[in-house]
């Protein structure tokens, strides 16, 4: 039985609600909004960032490759060990204080981080940001998009969804300057003083948990007593299916070559002679790519059903791996940047729409948070893995191997993964679905 919290119908909408809905404007844009104005500056944690501190702060410091990359090892896992709690807590108490109180925490640990003196006070503070993004704030903006859309969830996530890619492409740039002008604590600086001024007012003054707490319906939809979106699973129940590990599993493979690509490629194509300039390009462009791509991908899975489109990015994974793997030419780059960017795209997207899309919103956050951790381990394991792979042989083909299988494995479990559905003979429960 899922358990039901009345919606907290306010007197009066906020102001931004009242203004939105007189000029016929649906309240849930708004919301997205917010999230996507979250979703950019949670970038500032993901390896696209952190590959541009690699070279500078191994270099002081002395440390290896393997070394830095443990930190993404240690945050991970610590940010997948409390993402259960911080998932019910979610449910609990609504995605809008996490926001706030994740972006907070963001600004505060990339802040510490402009004063690292040592590698354990580098792993504490990275950690801390990691958990803040992908545990917290990361979360949230899935549970508070999917309660106010229900047919066009995939399209509302794809936008938020293309904050990150934006910022791919966007902050590498910018901070690449910096750090070339600066140094890299002055980037770190950077970073943490565009979530004080942009991420942390921006949910504090926008985000609403859910439609009905201000009288209104998912996608302005006509009020009524039953719930949208397909019916609300329990934990209990979701964990039982095997739809749920099988998608947790694809996970697994997508974020365990995207996080590695992410953190090596520029190095990789330092070591194979290519300019700094085609580097940064090549990670630019692939977040260039990978922009609209989260929108369109969005697009066509609210079209043609979540699990297709998520095949297709699989597909286009792997063929964009078999091009930087089996690097000749400048312009195999080019490919894998176009093929990668697009199924990056789509795996930002539809890791977030496929969960609310299988098991409905009445335990979203729950779910998300007994899942994520297996995601997270793809995000762990890969990038370090390579980074031990190369300080033993010096070379990265042993990992892009693995990534390209990791990729098929991927595709595979996917494809198995249909909808699930309740035994014939349980009652099924219909309720107004919270989140």
């Amino acid at each position: 039985m899922t358990s039901v919290l009345p919606p907290r119908v306010r007197a009066e909408p906020p102001l931004p609600v009242r203004l939105l809905t007189a000029r016929g404007i649906f309240y849930g844009w708004a919301v997205v909004f917010a999230s996507f104005v979250v979703a950019f500056w949670e970038m500032s944690t993901y390896n696209p960032v952190l590959t541009l501190f690699l070279l500078p702060m191994t270099k002081e410091f002395g440390w290896a490759r393997s070394e830095f990359s443990g930190v993404v090892v240690v945050s991970t896992l610590i940010s997948a060990a409390v993402a259960p709690a911080i998932g019910a807590l979610i449910d609990r108490y609504g995605p809008q204080r996490a926001l706030v109180l994740g972006t907070l925490t963001l600004a505060l640990a990339l802040g510490a981080l402009a004063f690292t003196f040592s590698i354990a006070w580098f792993y504490a503070w990275y950690s801390v940001a990691r958990i803040a993004a992908y545990s917290g704030t990361g979360i949230a903006n899935t549970v508070v998009v999917s309660n106010w859309f229900t047919r066009r969830r995939a399209f509302a996530l794809g936008i938020t969804a293309s904050a990150w890619r934006l910022s791919s492409w966007v902050l590498p740039l910018v901070l690449a300057t910096v750090v070339a002008a600066q140094g890299w604590r002055m980037a770190w600086l950077a970073l943490a003083g565009g979530v004080v001024l942009l991420a942390v007012p921006t949910p504090a003054l926008l985000t609403i948990r859910r439609p009905q707490d201000v009288g209104l319906e998912p996608e302005g939809q006509p009020r009524s007593g039953h719930c949208h979106g397909g019916p609300a699973w329990a934990l209990r129940e979701a964990v039982r299916t095997r739809a749920l590990w099988l998608i947790a599993v694809s996970g697994f493979c997508a974020w365990f070559t995207m996080a590695s690509y992410n953190l090596h490629l520029m190095p990789y194509l330092l070591d194979r002679g290519f300019p700094a300039e085609i580097a940064v390009g090549a990670l630019a462009g692939m977040g260039f790519v990978s922009m609209p791509a989260t929108v369109l991908m969005g697009l066509l899975a609210d079209r043609i059903g979540v699990r297709p489109t998520y095949l297709l990015a699989f597909v286009l994974a792997a063929l964009g791996a078999t091009f930087i793997h089996w690097l000749a030419a400048p312009w195999m780059i080019a490919a894998y940047a176009v093929c990668y960017g697009i199924a990056f795209g789509g795996f930002v997207t539809l890791q977030q729409s496929i969960w609310a899309d299988y098991f409905g919103r009445g335990s979203l956050g729950t779910i998300r948070g007994v899942t994520l951790p297996v995601q997270l381990m793809g995000n762990a394991f890969g990038p370090f893995l390579a980074a031990v792979a190369y300080d033993l042989t010096g070379s990265y083909d042993l990992p892009f191997t693995a990534f390209i299988l990791a990729l098929l494995l991927g595709a595979v479990t996917m494809g198995l993964a249909r909808r699930p559905r309740r035994p014939l003979l349980q009652p099924l429960v219909v309720s107004q679905e919270v989140a």
